[in-house]
């Protein structure tokens, strides 16, 4: 197929100019010394006053040698969608030393927050960029005030031709990704949770950075590559758009 590709979001060049993306906490914090930031001081960003009507359920670490993800489960109780929901985690590791914060101003929109949390049913948020000294054991999460509600209407993407596979890089979800709206999408996260027995085995992300509307636009696969071992469990991917109304 001829079209364009997205692979894991990890890759610096999914990324928008500007945007100090898919950097961790630490990975930052010892940029912004070495380049004599003032006073050493690294900016920090908070989740703000607690989201009474977000209800936070499991929340899952998956490992590889080289990588950590959190996967956190999230119910929206309220009377509506929302939008730019602010997630803030605290990863500790078995003494309860933190580790790991999602915290630093600067990191590309979804590693803080959810574009999109729709009413009623679970929703899964997942930070693949996770970078601890020590073996990352639990995490606490915090969901602030969202940045509005989500319109009635929202933007049709849709995903085809989804499958669960395997190459020299690891295991990896596929798909074609197709915006049916008439808003181009920018810095579009795909999240992919795989579970077999009712648990988390597998998780990754994507991210897409602009994804405009058909039939103009050239079909867009991805690749979302998984931590974990996603054998014999079941894929549930979503895309979030991150533009849900014109001037948005």
């Amino acid at each position: 197929m001829n079209g364009h590709r997205v692979a894991g979001a990890a890759l610096a060049g999914l990324l928008a100019p500007g945007l100090a993306a898919c950097e961790s906490s630490q990975t930052k914090s010892a940029r912004l010394a070495k380049s004599g930031a003032k006073a050493g001081v690294v900016k920090t960003v908070s989740a703000g006053a607690k989201n009474a009507s977000v209800k936070v359920g499991k929340t899952t670490i998956l490992r590889s040698e080289s990588a950590t993800t959190v996967v956190v489960e999230l119910t929206n109780t309220g009377a509506d969608g929302q939008v730019a929901v602010p997630i803030q985690i605290d990863v500790k590791d078995a003494k309860g030393v933190s580790v790991y914060k999602n915290d630093v101003d600067g990191l590309q929109p979804s590693l803080q927050q959810l574009a999109l949390l729709p009413r009623g049913e679970p929703t899964f948020w997942v930070n693949d960029q996770v970078t601890a000294a020590t073996p990352a054991k639990r995490v606490n999460v915090d969901v602030g005030q969202a940045g509005g509600k989500a319109p009635p209407q929202l933007p049709e993407i849709r995903l085809e031709a989804t499958k669960l596979e395997r190459d020299e890089s690891g295991a990896m979800v596929s798909g074609v990704v197709k915006n049916l709206s008439k808003l181009p999408q920018i810095n579009m996260p795909i999240y992919a949770v795989v579970r077999r027995g009712g648990k988390v085995v597998a998780a990754g992300r994507a991210l897409v950075e602009k994804l405009n509307p058909e039939p103009q636009a050239k079909p867009t696969t991805f690749s979302i590559f998984l931590i974990g071992d996603p054998a014999g469990g079941k894929p549930d991917v979503r895309p979030y758009p991150t533009v849900l109304k014109e001037g948005s």
